[in-house]
């Protein structure tokens, strides 16, 4: 049995501003991982992409079902 509840917009908006926060942090990593400048860069990218992975679920229903895809 699927229980529908009705999605409220701001949700959908807290969920977009956490997601920009984690893809700006790991886009911000970008250029000294590319450069392989310190390794402090690719931790940094590692963590803010596993905390983008984790967030992307969570808002879920914010998605229209073609664009996401979990797994």
């Amino acid at each position: 049995m699927s229980i529908k509840h009705k999605l409220d917009p701001r949700t959908c908006a807290f969920g977009a501003d956490v997601i920009e926060k984690h893809l700006m942090a790991m886009t911000k990593e970008i250029e000294g991982v590319v450069n392989s400048e310190d390794i402090e860069y690719i931790h940094r990218m590692r963590v803010a992409s596993r905390r983008l992975r984790s967030a992307l679920p969570l808002f879920r229903a914010c998605f229209r079902k073609i664009k996401f895809q979990n797994g």
